[in-house]
């Protein structure tokens, strides 16, 4: 849908009506496409943990009467669900070349930068996310995107920008038609972090869950515990759903908030791209190429149109789509914009990543499932986590991850929902009638998969399962054993042994480390457990596992490092405090990580010089394959040019030129020599005819005698013609 809503939007590429400003200046402002930003609160605000003159409510006092009432349960009472249908407050004008018989919303359509509403089907269009008649709910897991955000730092829109403000510092550009606002227009965008919708998105999310499935709560023995990335984008976004689901003054007191770390090698289901290599090389990048593919076919008419009203500037097949990415990112985060194939390829079905990447998430939701432990951790589950009762606990009626859209997209192919792609891949130039796979249904702001434990008929114990992905009931036909159903049910044994086989097809360490090229796209299907790419060698194997150990030991050394930074820390700590023998231990202790750092570098070292070694060695071995078949080829064709075989062909070829003389000759009617020479003096003499050239004869001059006397002067005579002789020779 992100490539089919560009298409559209750039029929006149901003697609809003734009402020026409009326007698425009002969150059554009200086600070065109600058950065603007704003603070707060003040620099020199007072703000303090405790305030004489601001208490907190619990210090005020004076509440009132508190009771509460009773859990609401929606999801199993209401006849319907409310639908999410606006975006309060954001103002959204539409496409400036829209019909009124056929509107087009542009934030609708822009793909993972849409804001979440809901979907009206998957495929079951008569099934709804209300719980089916004689069922039970019995838990439920949400899996949700953070909401909206900004730009990712060095993003096309912010180098759109500094494009802008270049051109306007420079030689200075002027814009007319529907890009004059360019003329005044400046960068407001932050980078990476929450915009005040996107909070107002998690917030409402929260809410809408608590009414939903408030209930569950009632069946919880302990606090809940709910998980989300380091980034402050998730953490927000996490703890606005909580404040949300629990109310503001009570969320930090009614829940914990598991934080995990989202860097380079550390092990993070819900940020699973830090440790696939393969996710952040060409191989994860191909979709980006595919998407070029596309611009290259639907952009050009564009560019060439909006050029015209540009003097000084001139835009580029690269701005367009940075222009309309300004469109989604502008309305979200100030409201409103004059602005307006990557998924698939990059994050879905035809990225050869994207199983490997969501099948930790997948390993995670079997274990709550069936309330057993993760044993094998050779994919990007972190086992200090999941081993942890307290961190990782098994029995909660509600489980909530937050993620990216990336990652959401990824664990849908990990779990085989096919039905979000059901017609197969998506062309590089030009757009499908029966397209199904639309990013701005699958991955928007705010993005929420919600998986339904239920008991059919109504018990106690858990009986069946189904997902609904944005209100929108998932049919579960692309995963093995769950059968075609109107409501979305599947058998949950069946589905936890469904799942275990995507476990098994997945092949993560050949899937994010292998060094591989990537099939012809429209090969490329990555669900249904379908092979598209050949299979891992025992070579393979071995390096990989090589790496996997040296990455462990990576992992191990900043654990090691963590413990040595902190020790020396406690040790300075009980010095000044007077603590000698306190700090002595810590020292002892700091000591002691010392010589695990020593040996680690060691056997890191040398794990590094064998996989050197032996990549190496293959690399011989590739060009002695190299040489080895080079020589056969030379020797196949030294086979065909022996001496005897070229001797023979010109042998050939002389006699098939004879051949083709004699052939001539007798076609063309020769004639003898003396009638060839008596053609040749006629042809001679047609040319001296039509030159106007004439034989003569040869010319024998004579000079005259060398005198012997000195020259005596004569008297010079007139020897101009008189006008008679004029005439005569005239004559």
């Amino acid at each position: 849908m992100f490539r089919l809503s560009l298409t559209l939007s750039l029929t006149v590429l901003l697609n809003l009506a734009p402020n026409v400003v009326v007698g425009s200046p002969p150059f554009a402002s200086s600070f065109a496409g600058s950065t603007i930003s704003a603070i707060f609160p003040p620099p020199n605000a007072t703000v303090t943990a405790t305030d004489t003159f601001f208490l907190d409510a619990s210090e005020v006092g004076f509440a009132g009467p508190t009771p509460t009432g009773d859990e609401a349960n929606a999801i199993a009472t209401a006849p319907v669900i409310a639908k999410v249908d606006s975006f309060f407050p954001l103002i959204n004008l539409g496409a400036q070349d829209t019909k009124k018989n056929k509107p087009f919303d542009v934030l609708v359509h822009a793909g993972n930068l849409s804001p979440w509403q809901t979907v009206d089907s998957f495929g079951l269009p008569n099934a709804s996310p209300v719980i089916p008649q004689g069922c039970e709910i019995i838990q439920a897991h949400l899996l949700h995107r953070h909401g909206a955000r900004y730009p990712t730092t060095g993003s096309g829109p912010a180098n759109f920008a500094a494009k802008v403000h270049a051109a306007a510092t420079g030689g200075g550009f002027l814009a007319t038609g529907a890009l004059s606002f360019l003329n005044t227009w400046t960068y407001k965008l932050g980078a990476e972090t929450l915009t005040p919708f996107g909070r107002s998105q998690l917030f409402n999310l929260g809410i809408g869950f608590r009414v939903k499935y408030g209930e569950l709560l009632k069946e919880f023995k302990d606090l809940p515990v709910f998980r989300t990335t380091s980034e402050a984008r998730m953490v927000d976004s996490a703890l606005h759903f909580a404040a949300g689901f629990f109310g503001v003054q009570s969320y930090q007191q009614e829940y914990h908030q598991l934080i995990t770390v989202e860097t380079d090698g550390q092990n993070n289901t819900l940020a699973p791209y830090e440790t696939c290599t393969n996710s952040n090389n060409a191989i994860g990048q191909f979709g980006n190429v595919q998407a070029a593919k596309w611009g290259q076919v639907y952009l050009p008419p564009a560019l060439k149109r909006l050029n015209k009203e540009l003097k000084g500037l001139e835009l580029n097949l690269t701005d367009l789509p940075s222009m309309q990415q300004l469109c989604a990112y502008e309305t979200v985060a100030l409201g409103f914009s004059e602005f307006y194939l990557t998924f698939w390829y990059g994050n879905g079905p035809g990225n050869p990543t994207s199983s490997a990447m969501g099948i930790g998430y997948v390993q995670e939701l079997v274990s709550r499932l069936t309330k057993t432990r993760i044993t094998n951790f050779d994919t990007t589950v972190n086992s200090s986590v999941v081993t942890n009762d307290v961190l990782f606990p098994l029995d909660q009626p509600i489980f909530v991850d937050a993620s990216h859209d990336t990652i959401l997209s990824a664990i849908f192919v990990a779990m085989n929902f096919t039905s979000l792609s059901a017609n197969g891949p998506l062309p590089t130039d030009h757009i499908p009638k029966d397209q199904t796979y639309f990013v701005n249904e699958i991955a928007p702001f705010g993005s929420n998969l919600v998986g339904q434990v239920l008991s059919c008929p109504a018990s106690t114990s858990p009986t069946h399962i189904r997902w609904i992905l944005n209100d929108a009931v998932l049919p579960l036909t692309g995963i093995k054993g769950c059968k075609a159903n109107k409501d979305g049910l599947c058998d949950l044994d069946t589905f936890i042994a469904g799942m275990k086989t995507r476990i098994a097809e997945v092949d993560f360490a050949f899937d994010c480390f292998a060094n591989y090229t990537i099939p012809i796209p429209d090969n490329i299907f990555n669900m249904g457990g379908n092979q598209s790419l050949p299979k891992i060698t025992p070579q393979d194997r071995a390096i990989l596992d090589l790496k996997l150990q040296r990455d462990k030991l990576r992992q191990y050394q900043k654990k090691i490092q963590h413990v040595l930074d902190r020790e020396q820390a406690i040790a300075k700590a009980q010095l000044a405090a007077g603590e000698k023998d306190r700090a002595l231990i810590a020292l002892r202790r700091r000591k002691y990580q010392q010589g695990l750092m020593s040996k680690t570098d060691s056997q890191l070292e040398n794990l590094e010089q064998l996989l050197s070694t032996i990549e190496f060695s293959l690399v011989e071995v590739s060009v002695l394959h190299g040489l080895k078949q080079g020589n056969d080829v030379l020797k196949e064709i030294h086979k065909e040019m022996n001496v005897e075989s070229v001797e023979k062909l010109l042998e050939e070829t002389a006699e098939a030129r004879e051949y083709q003389k004699e052939i001539g000759n007798m076609l063309s009617n020769a004639l003898t020599l003396d009638d060839e020479e008596a053609v040749q003096e006629e042809l001679l003499a047609l040319q001296r005819d039509i030159a106007g050239e004439y034989q003569e004869q040869p010319l024998h001059t004579k000079l005259p005698a060398v005198p012997s006397e000195e020259p005596q002067h004569p008297v010079i005579e007139d020897s101009r013609p008189t006008k008679r002789e004029k005439v005569l020779v005239a004559g």
